[in-house]
């Protein structure tokens, strides 16, 4: 741990400081945010040394609108549903699991509820009462600790792992093995997860995750070294307690799956408590949920609590080349996975050229309190420090612990021109309760004593971090024996939607399912629109042998499509995951479209070649032919001209009276050799026999608008003309003998003689 003396601000220092206090934007992105799906573990190692009796947990939610849901831990069956009103908070006590004592508990917990709540999960709350009241000595050393949930959405599968790494000065010689001992757990409700950790470099083989229940955790298990030890009893449970060394920036990753991590210390670091005449090694214990290498910050406000003791910040490098600061004093440079520990007291600004996480641990170091023996130094509890870019607009909170010897704390930072727009309770917060800070104006400070009832901080301005935290006021001398901390979630309210659901046929509008009574065609993409609230999962069942889960995040989903690919009438049904509501469902029938069938026959005219298309297709009531992509017609029926000698595709478009839509194409053949067919006799006898009395061109009729037929004797003189080709030259008045003919049908001319013999 760095223990820095102040000196003086480099030209340097100042430079970046301003840069990142002047110029930084808050996204108002925080990573504690309300949600509806929520998956964790039993946190905290079980059982209390030297007492036996198991821990209390409890998960605590909080509402900021109506809504439902329920808690279960499904590896021993526990479930509870629950309703909670607008700000109301529910604290559930968590099932104990017969385990084993001084190890964790292969458990996992699922919240799920309709609208967005808060989550924070504590240990050992009112645990305090049940060894002997808070005026009892032997308690001295027992403490709470809990820490916010952040939803399962936010779950991802890159992590470096973060907490205080600090080394005690002065400790009896058989804590020297403990002082810098961390624990984590690495915990995923995916099935067959495999989960790959790196401990300072020195990688690990992958592990396969094969859940017992519908939660999957990971816990992988350290004594001491490198060496991973798994207890046979819990097939899916590994535990992790890292001791004698730094291991912040180890690497966590979930190879294909998304995890959670949570990380602090483990419950024995303290060593035996009954050396400062305190009790219970191992109800000493912190931890935290961890952030993901993805979420970060490069501004951080804190303070020193209560003016008692130092802070230890632990900030953790997301980048290569970061400079650290606070209060615009360069601490130190820090690459990425590398974290810097250094103790503060008194307000802090802490910033960095590129974004970092900062962890706050309420532990004060021997080394700066050594006339502190009590167990009041040792006490503590983590928190997982929003930055500046998470800021948030309402927050709803109620103290675990009750009213008795208990100081209960809001610790508020917001941008400076906002303190005047705070309520507490519907109360404006008076201006002086805020501070400015003395190296960074633009922002201020605020620490607020609560009673243990519910209370709601809301701004109408930018927002806020913040945390919230106790400390046991059981007497003068242990006024600041920290109980637990938090940092405060997002609980802004939202709408409260109708339930009401659409269906969107491709190209189409919005219909409601009780208004939907339109036909679905084969292979047809429709979707499917839920018009409720936000944050949201909801299940799908087409009827069809298929469904899916439609996660809604915090704005309204863009619908789920599907496409029916047989003929029939399907029920489409749909619940919320968390079972609040009834299924709602709609009847869709869903129809072949037509067959398109056209044929075609084709004939030399006038003009060229014609060729007639014949429609076949039954059941349409739209048509549309195109050639080469190009509409010509809309008839049913049509008829094309087309070029001597050129072949051409042709499609026909139709579409039912369902609104079911079909198409074929074909590549039309034309015989140009028709005109070239037609049967012109050499011969003719005109003698009144019936048989071959007239001379004409057969197969010419329907040329009657383009026909023309000239008769010529030996000295070129003509002696039949005529444009009827049902007329034809009976040679009367002209003797036997050879004549020429020059016949003209539409494009084609032929050329040729003709004998005449009576």
């Amino acid at each position: 741990m760095d223990l820095l003396n102040m000196k003086p601000l480099s030209f340097f220092g100042i430079g970046v400081f301003l840069f990142l206090s002047l110029g930084l934007q808050a996204q108002n992105t925080p990573f504690f945010s309300a949600g509806t799906n929520f998956s964790f573990p039993y946190l905290g190692v079980d059982g209390i040394a030297g007492s036996g009796m198991p821990r209390k947990r409890v998960v605590q939610i909080t509402a900021a609108t109506p809504t439902c849901g329920f808690v279960e831990v499904p590896e021993i069956g526990f479930r509870l549903d629950f309703w909670l009103e607008k700000d109301s908070v529910l604290l559930v006590k968590l099932p104990h699991y017969t385990g084993v004592i001084g190890r964790v508990l292969p458990l996992g917990v699922t919240v799920k509820s309709k609208f967005p709540v808060q989550v924070v999960q504590a240990t050992d709350i009112n645990r305090l009462d049940s060894l002997g009241g808070y005026a009892a000595h032997q308690t001295d050393c027992v403490n709470t600790e809990a820490t916010a949930i952040g939803p399962l959405i936010a779950a991802q599968k890159d992590y470096w792992l973060t907490g205080p790494n600090f080394m005690r000065k002065g400790l009896p010689s058989a804590l020297t093995n403990q002082h810098r001992a961390m624990q984590f757990w690495a915990y995923t409700p995916f099935d067959s997860a495999q989960v790959a950790i790196r401990l300072n470099g020195k990688s690990t083989t992958p592990f396969s995750l094969t859940p017992l229940t519908v939660d999957t955790f990971f816990y992988p298990q350290m004594e001491s070294g490198d060496a991973f030890h798994s207890y046979s009893e819990y097939d899916t449970l590994l535990s992790v307690k890292l001791k004698n060394r730094s291991y912040s920036g180890s690497t966590v990753k979930g190879l294909n799956k998304p995890i959670l991590l949570f990380a602090g210390t483990p419950s024995n670091i303290w060593g035996d408590c009954s050396s400062f005449s305190a009790r219970s090694t191992m109800r000493k214990e912190t931890y935290e949920q961890v952030k993901p290498n993805s979420v970060g910050d490069t501004m951080f406000l804190v303070n020193q609590m209560l003016n008692h003791h130092a802070s230890l910040y632990s900030i953790m490098a997301l980048h290569d080349s970061t400079a650290i600061f606070i209060n615009g004093q360069l601490i130190g440079w820090r690459n990425k996975s590398y974290q810097l520990d250094t103790c503060w007291l008194g307000e802090a600004v802490i910033t960095a050229s590129k974004p970092v996480q900062l962890m706050l641990t309420r532990n004060t170091p021997w080394v700066l309190d050594s006339t502190r023996l009590n167990s009041s130094v040792f006490s503590g509890f983590s928190i997982n420090v929003a930055g500046s870019n998470e800021l948030i607009k309402r927050s709803v909170l109620k103290p675990f612990i009750g009213n008795y010897g208990v100081s209960h704390m809001v610790a508020l930072y917001t941008p400076t021109q906002s303190t005047g727009s705070f309520t507490l309770d519907g109360q404006v917060l008076q201006p002086s309760v805020w501070q400015t800070y003395a190296s960074h104006p633009a922002w201020s400070y605020a620490e607020i004593e609560i009673d243990d009832n519910t209370h709601v901080l809301e701004t109408s301005a930018e927002g806020f971090t913040g945390y919230h935290f106790s400390y046991m006021k059981k007497t003068k001398n242990f006024f600041d024996m920290p109980a637990y901390g938090y940092c405060l979630g997002e609980s802004g309210p939202i709408p409260q939607d109708s339930v009401s659901f659409y269906i969107k046929k491709t190209e189409g509008r919005k219909v409601k399912f009780r208004d939907f009574n339109d036909l679905l065609c084969v292979g047809e993409s429709f979707t499917l629109y839920p018009n409720v609230g936000r944050n949201t999962s909801w299940y799908w069942n087409f009827g069809d042998g298929s469904d899916t889960v439609q996660q809604i995040a915090a704005e309204r989903g863009v619908g789920i499509s599907h496409r029916y690919l047989l003929p029939g009438k399907y029920w489409i049904k749909v619940n919320d995951v968390t079972r609040c509501f009834g299924a709602d469902s709609v009847q869709i029938e869903v129809v072949q479209a037509p067959e398109v069938v056209f044929d075609y026959s084709f004939q030399v005219s006038c003009k060229g070649i014609v060729v007639q298309l014949d429609n076949q297709t039954v059941g349409a009531k739209y048509y549309s032919w195109r050639i080469e992509g190009k509409e010509f017609s809309n008839d049913e029926s049509t008829f094309l001209e087309m070029e001597n000698g050129r072949n051409v595709t042709v499609t026909l478009d139709i579409e039912s009276n369902s609104g079911c839509q079909g198409t074929v194409s074909k590549v039309l053949v034309v015989d140009t050799t028709q005109g070239q067919s037609m049967v012109v006799p050499n011969v003719f006898t005109p003698n009144g026999d019936g048989l071959n009395d007239c001379f004409y061109v057969e197969s010419s009729e329907g040329f009657s608008q383009c026909f023309e037929l000239n008769i010529y004797n030996r000295w070129g003189v003509n002696v039949f003309k005529s444009n009827n080709p049902s007329d034809c030259w009976t040679g009367n008045n002209h003797s036997d003998g050879t004549y020429f003919y020059v016949a003209k049908v539409g494009p084609q001319e032929l050329k040729g003689h003709v004998l005449l013999i009576r």
